[in-house]
């Protein structure tokens, strides 16, 4: 009985499903210059700049101080007497040399200010939280200041990042999924007149959209009627979709390892990290004889979990002391910083143009049905990793020399 209602339900969401990418195809709106692109998932150079260009009241919009209006209307924290007439927008405003001890300094992913009073947005799609982040940026701030904490899904900011500031306070949580979605749908009725302007806007939204794994509204309300319906099997499934995700994801990754390890055995252990159903998921490579400040190679990430940091999977140098920022202050000219612990990171290029997501539907279902595909995957994620290890190890023997 229960498998013939999962197999209903199933089948019924399928067909909505079916139904929403039918109308986006009708639509044109599987045509997106923001996937074309390979751009998605870019915070400053697609993210940032594109919310704060709509924020700018000088931006080429050319809608002034509109887009703005909309934005502080949507915020979850009403602001007083903020003058939108003598504001200005930065991008990666500098907020002062960093200072670990006293924690102030960074750099500020969107700056709104009128003069007296600033808005302090740190943009977070999928990077993690960097050490005493907002606790800076609150230290930091000479004026009346409103920090806005934006991701994917709104979730808190992390320990590491927040410190003791209190959420709702210090510091406010935002969302793409709801403050930037019903804040693009706002934007486009403004532009409804300005043909390029409003579909350019909807393509972001359809980006945003993606991300967040939202539908469209019509479509949302169908499915929540046959979730009500059917609320036992919504709930098993629901219980057992990340464990699902998670079994192919880990099967893979042990795969990779048992074929790293014949490759690098001489040189290197190969050990594996945190399980995919947490938010990151790695496999560790340490070079037999260890690398100064016990540093090692680290492969992230094989989560399925869609928030976690960075969806693609990438390569990098990893810090285990790296939040008490020596390594980074020392040698901060050697390396490319991408956090508190990871450094000269680099994310492997679509195989078979396929992007290697393990929070990505498509990606799981291949590694799952295309024995091919998965083989072929391996051998490539293989070489990758030995060039970048062939460079990489040496680079960071001789730049930590004591």
């Amino acid at each position: 009985m229960i498998e013939s209602k999962l197999q209903n339900l199933l089948g019924r969401t399928g067909d909505l499903i079916k139904y929403q990418r039918e109308i986006e195809r009708l639509k044109g709106e599987k045509f997106n210059v923001f996937t074309i692109l390979q751009v998605e998932s870019k915070e400053n150079r697609t993210h940032s700049n594109f919310i704060a260009e709509l924020l700018n009241p000088g931006g080429s919009h050319q809608k002034e101080k509109r887009f703005l209006e909309l934005f502080m209307e949507m915020l979850p924290v009403k602001l007083e007497d903020f003058d939108l007439e003598k504001c200005w927008v930065k991008k990666e405003h500098h907020d002062g040399k960093i200072d670990w001890e006293e924690g102030s300094g960074g750099r500020i992913d969107i700056l709104i200010s009128d003069g007296t009073q600033e808005i302090r947005i740190e943009n977070k799609v999928y990077a993690g939280d960097g050490n005493l982040q907002l606790v800076r940026y609150h230290n930091s701030k000479a004026k009346k200041s409103t920090i806005l904490y934006l991701t994917l899904d709104g979730r808190e900011a992390s320990k590491e990042s927040r410190g003791e500031l209190v959420s709702g306070e210090d510091y406010h949580p935002i969302s793409y999924k709801t403050h930037i979605n019903t804040w693009l749908e706002g934007c486009q009725k403004e532009a409804f007149n300005s043909p390029i302007l409003r579909e350019t806007i909807r393509q972001y939204q359809i980006l945003v959209q993606k991300l967040t794994g939202t539908m469209a509204q019509d479509e949302q309300e169908k499915l929540k009627g046959l979730i009500l319906d059917n609320l036992e099997e919504a709930e098993m499934i629901a219980k057992n979709y990340v464990s699902a995700k998670a079994s192919v994801a880990e099967s893979f990754r042990i795969d990779l390892k048992e074929h790293l390890k014949q490759e690098l055995q001489l040189e290197y252990e190969v050990t594996i990290g945190n399980s995919p159903v947490d938010t990151i998921s790695q496999i560790w490579i340490k070079p037999n004889d260890p690398l100064p400040n016990r540093v090692y190679i680290g492969i992230d990430s094989f989560s399925v979990d869609h928030t976690n940091y960075n969806p693609k999977l990438g390569i990098g140098s990893y810090n285990p002391d790296g939040k008490k920022g020596k390594l980074h202050i020392e040698h901060a000219k050697s390396f490319e910083w991408n956090s508190a612990w990871w450094f000269d990171l680099e994310v492997f290029q679509d195989f078979e143009q396929t992007s290697i997501e393990f929070t990505s539907n498509d990606f799981i279902k291949k590694l799952n049905t295309d024995d091919s595909f998965r083989t072929k995957l391996i051998e490539f994620l293989t070489e990758e990793i030995k060039s970048y290890l062939a460079k990489q190890v040496p680079k960071i023997r001789e730049s930590l020399k004591s």
